[in-house]
């Protein structure tokens, strides 16, 4: 699982990496620079070979920076929109150097000249800034919440914003579950989440999402309202994260919380939620053992019926087979290739039992 937060680059970009690994992310997030303002000191040789040095050592595969808070790429202003495509610009060259994956930018605002002209100020902007630089880090737009003015709140918005791409291989999708639900996608439930996934893919594409940012939200559906909230205290709701960080568009995605740090909680907190969500739905194992297949994945629903269905049958001396504990409440039971058991599929496959223990 992919899973990290945004962290601080205070004192070096270098250790960002090791508050990620305090945190015990998988992945993570940074801003290459200060955020409130239009100009970054230029990287130095040193302080970007430390920061792949240090990652390089931890192992992190996937690292997302996002945009400062000024720039604009949607504004009809011109002065603004030049100095917002020279910082995009800038960011692209400094993740290259860095060797980042990832570019996070948010659409903007049109401050009232219609929606029809930010799509084209943003598309403009994005073919400008690629058509400028060659990098590998790949571009992501990112979905707004609904607010007055903005750009890219409706998928269909980012559809028209891509079909304007020249270099599309090289722009992504970045989804907020806070500005979704603001917007007035309901991925709290089973049917708007599978929902809100099928407009997507029919209007952008699913292999155009490449990183998730996990917010609760403290505005209700359709809001419009951009504020963060900790994971299970906002109208999104842990069983909502529990469905959207297990589904099997999303799973394999790298997921970043930008909650807020408060008296509430703070990373540590949200990302501790998050885990245990994760771990209600079994990860795929293979189990070493000789003459034995390997294990299969369940989906949740799976979960519930073994729950409900199998327990007792857990509990009773295995047939043709051997219950082997690999930690938690996980459980499996190894059957033989050629027979024993209780036949049919199971005789050819290894169970994954997933158990719930019950507290006395």
């Amino acid at each position: 699982m992919l899973l990290g937060a945004h962290v601080s680059i205070s004192g070096s970009i270098a250790k960002s990496v090791d508050r990620a690994k305090e945190l015990g992310c998988t992945t993570f997030q940074i801003f290459t620079r200060n955020p409130r303002g239009w100009r970054a000191q230029k990287l130095k040789e040193s302080e970007v070979e430390e920061f792949r040095r240090r990652r390089r050592e931890e192992g992190y595969t996937v690292v997302v920076a996002h945009m400062p808070y000024l720039p604009n790429i949607a504004s009809p202003k011109q002065d603004s929109w030049r100095k917002s495509v020279s910082v995009l610009i800038e960011e692209l060259r400094r993740c290259d150097a860095l060797g980042i994956e990832y570019l996070v930018c948010h659409l903007g605002s049109h401050l009232g000249k219609g929606v029809q002209v930010g799509i084209e100020r943003v598309a403009k902007a994005v073919n400008e800034a690629l058509g400028k630089v060659e990098t590998g880090c790949v571009l992501l737009l990112e979905n707004m919440a609904g607010q007055k003015g903005s750009v890219g709140s409706r998928f269909e918005e980012m559809r028209e914003i891509f079909a304007r791409i020249e270099q599309p291989d090289r722009v992504g999708v970045c989804l907020d579950t806070c500005h979704l639900y603001a917007a007035g996608y309901d991925i709290r439930s089973e049917a708007g989440l599978e929902e809100t996934l099928r407009s997507f893919d029919e209007n952008v594409g699913l292999g155009k999402l490449k990183v998730l940012h996990l917010n609760d939200s403290k505005g209700g559906l359709g809001s419009g309202l951009d504020r963060h909230e900790h994971i299970g205290h906002g109208h999104i709701g842990k069983e909502g994260f529990r469905r959207i960080i297990n589904h099997r568009h999303l799973r394999d995605l790298p997921m970043i919380i930008e909650t807020p740090e408060d008296e509430k909680g703070d990373y540590s907190y949200d990302l501790s939620v998050l885990r245990s969500l994760r771990q209600m739905v079994s990860e795929p194992h293979e189990v070493p053992f000789e003459g034995h297949s390997r294990v299969r994945p369940l989906d949740a629903q799976r979960c519930q019926d073994l729950q409900v269905r199998r327990r007792r049958r857990l509990d009773a001396p295995p047939r043709g087979g051997a219950h082997v504990r690999i930690g938690g409440p996980v459980q499996v039971r190894l059957l033989p290739l050629g027979g024993g058991g209780d036949g049919g599929d199971a005789a050819r496959e290894l169970r994954l039992e997933r158990r719930l223990r019950l507290r006395r």
